[in-house]
C-alpha cells in the first residue's frame, strides 16, 4: 500500500494512496484541526482503478497536482508488476523448488471474439523468444529452444505443443510468445498448480482463452489492472511518437509559445493543492 500525505490550508490531514490488496485508489480528507472525515473514497475492493478517476471524485474539494497523480500511477505500476513477478517466479512458489508443465494449441471456435484477442497478442508480445532462446531440431523432428547462454533446454515445441523442462518466469513468457507467434488463440495447459496459474497470467496478457486453470477472483482483477496498464503504456508510446513528430514540424517560434503556456499551466496545476 502506498500513502502520500498532501497539505492544504482549508482541510486537515489529505491522504490519497493506493491500496494493493484491495485493488483500488483510495483517498480521506479531514476537517482542519480535527479527524472528522469529510471525504472517504476508495474503500471497497476494486472501487477506483485510475489516479484520474481518482481525481474526478475528489474535485469538488481539491485538485491533485500532476506530480502527485504521476507518482500514484507508478505506486500502482510498481505493484502491480512485483504481483506479476511474484505469480511468475515458481521457482520459489513450487514445491522442491522446481514446476513444470505444458501448453497445446486449444481450439478457440466457439468463445466469444472479445476473448480470443489475437491481435492482442501480437501487439504484447515480449520479444524475448528470439533474443534468449535458439531452435534446434531434434532426432524425433521436434524443436528443442536452448538458452543461448547454457544451450540447456527451456521447451520443446511439437505438434503436440510446448513442454517445459525449464519453468521458470522468462521460458513461459517465452512458449506463451511462441503461442502467440504460431497463432494460437487459445491453449490447453497442464501440470503443476504452479505453472498452470503463471502459464494462465501470461497467456491470458497476451489475448489468449486458457482452459486448464480456473483463476480466482483475484487473478481476474489483477489481470484486468494489468491489461490496462498495457493498453496505457501503449497509448502513451503512440502519443509521445505523434507529438514528437508535430513537435518537429512546427516552426520553433510557435513551439516555443505552446511551451510556455504549458509550464505556465504546469506551475498552476502544482500550487493547487
Amino acid at each position: 500500500m502506498s500513502r502520500r500525505q498532501l497539505v492544504h490550508e482549508k482541510f486537515g490531514d489529505i491522504v490519497v494512496g493506493w491500496d494493493h490488496e484491495y485493488l483500488t485508489y483510495f483517498a480521506y480528507i479531514n476537517e482542519k484541526g480535527t479527524q472528522t472525515p469529510i471525504v472517504q473514497v476508495g474503500l471497497c475492493a476494486n472501487e477506483i482503478a485510475s489516479a484520474k478517476e481518482l481525481q474526478d471524485r475528489l474535485k469538488d474539494h481539491i485538485l491533485l497536482p500532476d506530480s502527485v497523480l504521476k507518482a500514484l500511477d507508478e505506486d500502482k505500476r510498481f505493484e502491480l508488476q512485483r504481483e506479476r513477478d511474484q505469480i511468475l517466479d515458481i521457482k520459489k512458489t513450487a514445491r522442491f523448488g522446481r514446476a513444470r508443465g505444458s501448453m497445446a494449441e486449444l481450439d478457440a471456435r466457439g468463445y466469444d471474439e472479445r476473448e480470443a484477442q489475437g491481435t492482442y497478442a501480437a501487439q504484447f508480445a515480449s520479444q524475448n523468444l528470439e533474443k534468449l532462446l535458439s531452435p534446434k531440431r531434434n532426432h524425433k523432428g521436434e524443436e528443442e529452444y536452448r538458452w543461448k547462454e547454457n544451450d540447456r533446454v527451456a521447451f520443446i515445441a511439437s505438434e503436440k505443443g510446448i513442454k517445459f523442462y525449464s519453468a521458470s518466469q522468462t521460458s513461459i513468457e517465452c512458449g506463451a510468445e511462441l503461442a502467440a507467434k504460431n497463432g494460437w488463440k487459445g491453449i490447453q495447459v497442464t501440470g503443476d498448480p504452479e505453472f498452470r496459474r503463471a502459464a494462465w497470467f501470461e497467456a491470458s496478457m497476451k489475448g489468449m482463452i486458457v482452459q486448464g486453470y480456473e483463476p480466482t477472483e483475484r487473478d481476474k482483477r489483477l489481470l484486468s489492472h494489468l491489461r490496462n496498464e498495457k493498453s496505457v503504456a501503449q497509448a502513451q508510446v503512440v502519443v509521445a511518437e505523434n507529438n514528437a513528430s508535430q513537435k518537429a514540424a512546427t516552426p520553433k517560434n510557435v513551439a516555443n509559445q505552446d511551451n510556455t503556456k504549458v509550464r505556465e499551466q504546469s506551475v498552476g496545476t502544482e500550487f493547487a493543492v
